[in-house]
C-alpha cells in the first residue's frame, strides 16, 4: 500500500466490485474482533475478564548476555 500512486488507489477504489470487497474485509475483520474469544466461549459464567500474557524469554535473553 506504501507504494501504490494516489491516483491508481483512487482508480482501484472507484471500482465497485474492489470497493465491496474492502468493504466485507473490514466489516468481517470488525466482526471477528467482537466475537467472543475461545475462553469466553468454553467458559461463559467464568468471572475472568481479560488475561495478560508474560513470556520469560524476553528477561532470560537480556540476563544471559
Amino acid at each position: 500500500m506504501q507504494s501504490v500512486s494516489r491516483d491508481r488507489l483512487q482508480a482501484v477504489l472507484a471500482e465497485p466490485a474492489f470497493s465491496e470487497r474492502i468493504d466485507a474485509l473490514v466489516q468481517a475483520r470488525h466482526d471477528e474482533a467482537q466475537a467472543p474469544g475461545w475462553f469466553q466461549q468454553a467458559h461463559p459464567d467464568a468471572p475472568l475478564g481479560c488475561v495478560a500474557y508474560f513470556s520469560m524469554e524476553y528477561m532470560l535473553s537480556e540476563a544471559l548476555e
